[in-house]
């Protein structure tokens, strides 16, 4: 048996990753809490140990690890048990490694002789004045020092060599049972010979959510879903378009020429739930004669609402998109069967809807890569989210596609619960879902040294690699994490998911992970400006104020929309926003995908180490990191409350919709210096937005919601 000695402070990425590549190549590994069953590593991560000092045997240990990190290696040095280990594996003919900062608990003890691989000043000393050249050294076969985990990894990639049939070899070359390494004498940990470590049944613990898993062998049995689980639209000829098309027509130009404005309709594009017509102005006449009209277009309609695009992108015409009397329906079937999707190699593509002009809409996460769905309340966000994580699953087998599913409300992801594609269970639980986040990020930085390594740029060409040699390691799945409604999130724990989402948001695309963030309040406080500017994709559907539509789709727009998935779509290809119905999968539907991928998958198994990860770390912030969220108001705006001036600021920047330092300076006769910070003080309360070049800021309360803010104050 091989042991890795953690010890509070110890460096995380040189201790789990000789753990990752040993337990892949069948030795039989454990992690020891020298400091306890949880230990805290150098970043503040905390990790749940597999044994306990009292519960190692040492006569069954065959080399001993100790990691990186000058506090964990102080913290071992420091402890009894690590002069019981050293005993022990010496008294067996063992091996031990150390890594870094540990070669002072080898030195210590005088067992290291010659050059020391570290660069911690004072260990020339330390080490009976062994010299620091960053050098290896193995001492009589049996200890490995390393600057890095190069060093240690070293030792387990002589493993990996010897229990890996590499491609090209005889398919009936069966490695060794035994085989030696030096003076130890190594057994390979067969099917039926398994530790309870190392069995097929996940045993994660009671804390981790009491997970219930089953055996599954995805690779060979899966079978990706078939179209025929869903619904086909009734599509019912609308006879009486021709006429619809004929009269709004007509009523348009009635309109411009009662108002002597100049123009032609040159066009008709016909969508599911809207009709585009396009309206080319006369010679002379200027669009904003056009768009200044749209009330009484829509008065001349009778219609509740419409929408003006000007000019449309790419054409020398104006947009008017005008409701069709008789809408249709876009359904997941139609687009999943199209020729386009299904000769899409990507796992991670996924349907969208259709366009105005009714062409099927499709796009690849992994292009975009990080993408904002917002709406109202019964807008159709929800089913969104729903439909793109069903098209992903007629793409991708578990071994493509993995997905962190989070869903504070517990209700709108409960039917992908039990998946093979799941990491772990569905997660309802805040401080669970921050440590979902904390996974990726651990998960991200492992793949980023694995590419280092390998001198990869992305993690295509990783799998790509892997492919072609497969003892270069196994292959990575693409990992998408999708968040149902951050609102909730972000209220219970702001601090930490805020700086975990744009942590995953700025580098985790080249590691193969992405997010997908919902919410129905899509406010300054929910999507603030760090969010936006790291996540370019954004999906609106109707919104509740011109204020939100701006926060999301940096323009106005989305408040004009229908219900039921219309939605205004933009990506990182397209800076202007297409308009699009949005495909709909039905509870029945989704159920019936779920219970098919469930059945021929036979089972799921979810990631043990996630999933003891993610409940460590949720202990970890209830416990020791409780969310540091601002009080409301803090000292400084409890002043300002008290200041007349400033209420009087608020209440002429709530009059006036929007809101500027010059404005404060004319209405109030003040200086530059008191204006701008009465700006500063009125965005951190969350009184108006954030800054948008040279142009004024929006107000985002009303008089209503100022005094009741007033209220809680106790003002």
């Amino acid at each position: 048996m091989v042991i890795i000695l953690l010890a509070n402070g110890f460096e995380e990425i040189e201790a789990l990753t000789p753990v990752d590549m040993l337990r892949r190549a069948g030795v039989e590994v454990r992690t020891v809490g020298v400091s306890g069953s949880v230990v805290t590593g150098s970043h503040g991560i905390p990790v749940v140990a597999d044994l306990k000092p009292e519960e190692v045997d040492l006569d069954q240990v065959e080399m001993a690890v100790f990691p990186g990190g000058m506090p964990g290696a102080t913290n071992l040095d420091a402890s009894d048990f690590t002069d019981k280990v050293i005993e022990a594996v010496t008294k067996n003919g063992g091996r031990l490694a150390a890594i870094c900062a540990a070669p002072l608990v080898l030195g210590r003890r005088g067992l290291l002789k010659g050059k020391c691989a570290t660069c911690y000043p004072g260990f020339e000393t330390e080490l009976k004045g062994a010299a620091c050249t960053g050098e290896e050294v193995v001492t009589d076969g049996r200890i490995t020092t390393g600057r890095d985990m190069t060093a240690a990894l070293a030792f387990a990639n002589e493993l990996v060599e010897l229990m890996t049939v590499r491609a090209g070899e005889n398919k009936e070359k069966d490695v060794p049972d035994t085989f030696k390494i030096g003076n130890l004498t190594f057994a390979r940990v067969k099917e039926d010979e398994k530790t309870d470590g190392d069995s097929d049944e996940c045993d994660a613990p009671e804390s981790a959510g009491e997970v219930d898993c089953l055996l599954a062998d995805t690779a060979e049995s899966y079978e990706l879903p078939s179209s025929d689980l869903l619904s086909t639209a009734v599509v019912s000829e609308d006879e009486s378009l021709e006429r619809e098309i004929k009269d709004t027509t007509r009523a348009i130009l009635e309109v411009l020429s009662s108002f002597n404005v100049a123009a032609s309709i040159k066009g008709v594009d016909v969508g599911p739930r809207v009709i585009r017509y396009e309206i080319v102005p006369a010679a002379g006449t200027l669009v904003a004669h056009i768009t200044r009209l749209m009330s009484d277009i829509m008065l001349a309609l009778d219609m509740e609402s419409a929408r003006m695009q000007a000019p449309i992108p790419g054409r020398s015409s104006i947009g008017l998109e005008v409701p069709r009397r008789n809408p249709g329906i876009v359904t997941l079937k139609e687009l999943i069967d199209t020729e386009e999707f299904r000769a899409n190699p990507s796992p991670t593509a996924f349907c969208v809807g259709k366009g105005v002009s009714g062409e099927p809409v499709f796009d690849d996460i992994a292009k975009l890569p990080h993408a904002i769905v917002a709406g109202a309340t019964g807008m159709g966000k929800s089913v969104c989210l729903n439909s793109m994580i069903a098209s992903m699953l007629y793409k991708a087998t578990p071994e493509q596609l993995r997905l962190i599913l989070i869903d504070p409300k517990k209700v709108e992801f409960c039917a992908f619960d039990g998946i093979p594609h799941l990491l772990m269970p569905v997660i309802t639980d805040a401080k669970k879902a921050a440590g979902a986040l904390m996974w990726a990020i651990e998960e991200m930085e492992r793949r980023y040294d694995l590419l280092e390594r390998l001198e990869l740029r992305n993690i295509d060409a990783y799998n790509k690699a892997v492919a072609g040699n497969p003892a270069i390691g196994a292959p990575a799945p693409k990992i998408v994490i999708v968040i149902d409604e951050l609102c909730d999130l972000m209220m219970q724990l702001k601090d930490p998911v805020e700086d975990l989402i744009m942590r995953i948001a700025q580098k985790a695309r080249a590691a193969g992970i992405h997010l997908i963030i919902g919410t129905q309040r899509p406010d300054t406080k929910v999507i603030t400006g760090t969010v936006k500017a790291n996540i370019s994709t954004r999906i609106a559907f109707k919104l509740s104020s011109i204020q939100e539509s701006r926060n999301v789709m940096d323009m106005a727009g989305a408040e004009l929309l229908l219900n039921k998935g219309d939605m205004l779509y933009k990506n990182i290809s397209s800076p202007d926003p297409i308009r699009v119905q949005g495909c709909f999968i039905s509870d029945d539907e989704l159920e019936a995908v779920c219970k098919h991928i469930k059945s021929s998958a036979a089972g799921v198994r979810y990631d043990k180490t996630a999933v003891t990860f993610v409940d460590a770390y949720s202990k970890a912030i209830s416990v020791k990191a409780p969310s540091k969220k601002k009080a409301e108001p803090r000292d400084e705006m409890a002043e300002m409350v008290d200041d007349q001036l400033f209420l009087d600021a608020v209440d002429i920047s709530i009059r006036s919709g929007l809101v500027s330092t010059s404005l404060l300076q004319r209405k109030l006769q003040i200086g530059f210096g008191k204006a701008a910070r009465f700006i500063d003080i009125m965005e951190e309360m969350g009184i108006i937005s954030e800054p948008n070049g040279q142009k004024p800021r929006d107000v985002l309360i009303t008089h209503d919601e100022w005094r009741e803010k007033l209220k809680r104050i106790g003002f």
